[in-house]
C-alpha cells in the first residue's frame, strides 16, 4: 500500500472571533505552492488504497487547464492528460478544526456532465461512515461547488457543516474527502482541479500569549541554535523540519525550562523551519538559516 502525505503552510490568517472571545480563528489555506513539511492543523493524504490514483500535485499544462489561482501549483486530476475511464481516485484531509466547521477554495471542472463527476464528503467518526456533503440537504449555510460539466473557469465554493454538527460537534479532528469519479466513455475532458483550500481552524487565545515570548538565537548560525523563552513555558515543545518536511530536531516534551538548544554544526546547510507548540497546539513558527 503506497501512501504519500504531505501537509502545507499557511497562506492567509485573520481573526474570526470578537476581542472577549475565549477562542480565535483563522483560514488555513493549502496553496500546493509552498515547502512540505508537517503542520499541526492539516494533513493531505493521497493514493491510500488505489495506485493508479490520478490526483497530482504540480502546474496544470493543459488546454482549459493551465493556470493556478495561487501560481504555480494546484491539485490535479492529472496535470497533463485528460481523465481516464472507469476510474475512481480520492485524497483525503484530514482536518483540526476545534469547533470550527468550515471549508472553502477554488474549483474549476469540465467533465461529461452528470457521467463524470466530483464529491466532497465528510466523516466525523474517522473514516467510518461519510456524509455526502453536495447533497446532504442538512447544510444549509453552504455555497456548494457544482463538480460535473464545465464551471466555465475558476469559482468559489464553501462549506459550513455546522447545521449538522451543532449539536454534537465536540471533534477535534474530522476527515475530508475530495474524490473524482469517470465512466465507461472516454471524452477527453480535462477534469476537476482544486486551488487554495482553506479550513476554518479554532484555538484558546490563551496560547496567543506565547508567540511574541521566544528568542531564537543565532540566526544564522553554524553551529548551536538556541530558543529563549521570557518565562517558563508548561507543556511546550519545539519542531524542526527541513525544506522537504524531514523531522531534524525536536526537544523533550514537554520542555523542561524556558529554553532549548540545538547542535546544527552537522546540519546541511540551508533554511529549517521551526515549529513552537503548547500543549500541543501549535502557538508560533518560523525560520532559521544554517551556514557552514
Amino acid at each position: 500500500m503506497k501512501t504519500i502525505l504531505l501537509a502545507f503552510s499557511i497562506l492567509l490568517a485573520f481573526p474570526l472571533f470578537g476581542q472577549n472571545d475565549p477562542n480565535s480563528g483563522w483560514i488555513e489555506t493549502l496553496n500546493f505552492d509552498s515547502p512540505y513539511w508537517d503542520t499541526f492543523h492539516v494533513k493531505l493524504q493521497i493514493d491510500t488504497i488505489n495506485s493508479n490514483n490520478i490526483w497530482q500535485i504540480g502546474s496544470p499544462q493543459k488546454t482549459l487547464f493551465n493556470q493556478a489561482v495561487s501560481l504555480p501549483n494546484v491539485i490535479i486530476t492529472d496535470t497533463v492528460n485528460t481523465y481516464p475511464v472507469n476510474d475512481t481516485s480520492y485524497f483525503i484531509i484530514n482536518y483540526s478544526s476545534y469547533n470550527c466547521p468550515l471549508i472553502q477554495g477554488s474549483y474549476y471542472s469540465d467533465t461529461d456532465s452528470l457521467n463524470d463527476y466530483g464529491m466532497i464528503e465528510i466523516s466525523l467518526d474517522n473514516g467510518q461512515t461519510w456524509i455526502d456533503a453536495l447533497n446532504d440537504s442538512t447544510l444549509t449555510q453552504s455555497n456548494k461547488p457544482n463538480l460535473t460539466g464545465n464551471s466555465g473557469g475558476w469559482q468559489h465554493f464553501f462549506i459550513d457543516f455546522w447545521d449538522y454538527t451543532q449539536t454534537s460537534w465536540q471533534l477535534d479532528t474530522f476527515l475530508v474527502k475530495f474524490t473524482f469519479i469517470s465512466d465507461s466513455i472516454d471524452t477527453q475532458h480535462e477534469g476537476l482541479m482544486f486551488d487554495d483550500l482553506g479550513f476554518c481552524i479554532l484555538i484558546n487565545t490563551q496560547n496567543i500569549k506565547y508567540q511574541n515570548n521566544l528568542t531564537v538565537f543565532p540566526n544564522p548560525t553554524s553551529d548551536l541554535l538556541n530558543f529563549q523563552f521570557d518565562e517558563p513555558i508548561d507543556n511546550s515543545e519545539i519542531r524542526i523540519y527541513s525544506t522537504i518536511g524531514q523531522l531534524v530536531g525536536q526537544t523533550a516534551s514537554p520542555l523542561p525550562q524556558n529554553k532549548a538548544q540545538f547542535n546544527v554544526s552537522d546540519w546541511h546547510s540551508g533554511i529549517y523551519f521551526y515549529r513552537v507548540y503548547v500543549e500541543g497546539r501549535l502557538v508560533k513558527q518560523g525560520q532559521v538559516l544554517i551556514i557552514e
